[in-house]
């Protein structure tokens, strides 16, 4: 009896991770060296940039300006009770624009605000980059008792959609090209071209 509990729990777990309900690892910046996601040292331990791993801004980290250098997939974001903004720079540090792919095919991407504090985190900050969207997107933003703000502020294309979930506001402030569906539970989204 105990062996078949345990089969049909390691299968619940491999369905969930397969469909992008739970990530395979979470990374955590440190931001102790630069603001370059390559640096190893800049997270908890060497990140493997994928659709399957997170990242999470937590705590008090360094570099909260920060930059991806070359094209990363990643299949979730969380941003957890920070003090202060996070912005991510669709760069490499410089003026090339790079792509941040959120999610693939099989792994629904996400992004998560935990809010404490009235804070902004802001995804491509800069002038250049963009954002692809390799599956549907579910956005939460809880503000908790203060506003919280998470701008996407270059292009997202794709085939897919956004999600809005929680009490806090997502902005999209640059002409989109995402040809799936935007929903909203919950607050505001508001787009700007």
């Amino acid at each position: 009896m105990k062996q078949s509990l345990l089969a049909h729990l390691v299968a619940f777990i491999a369905a969930l991770v397969a469909a992008g309900q739970v990530h395979a690892t979470d990374y955590t910046w440190t931001g102790s060296t630069s603001g370059n996601w390559s640096v190893s040292a800049n997270w908890s331990s060497a990140p493997v940039f994928n659709a399957a791993n997170g990242i999470i801004f937590s705590g008090t980290p360094g570099n909260l300006t920060n930059f991806i250098d070359v094209d990363r997939t990643i299949g979730a974001i969380t941003f957890d009770q920070l003090a202060s903004g996070v912005s991510i720079r669709l760069d490499n540090g410089a003026s090339t624009g790079r792509i941040l792919t959120l999610g693939n095919a099989t792994v629904a991407p996400t992004i998560t605000v935990v809010g404490t504090s009235f804070v902004t985190h802001t995804i491509g900050s800069t002038g250049v980059g963009s954002v692809a969207l390799g599956g549907n997107l579910t956005v939460d933003v809880d503000s908790g008792v203060f506003e919280t703000l998470l701008t996407i502020a270059r292009p997202i294309s794709g085939g897919f959609g956004i999600t809005k979930e929680g009490t806090g506001f997502l902005y999209l402030n640059a002409t989109n090209t995402y040809t799936g569906k935007t929903e909203r539970i919950g607050r505001i989204v508001e787009m700007h071209a």
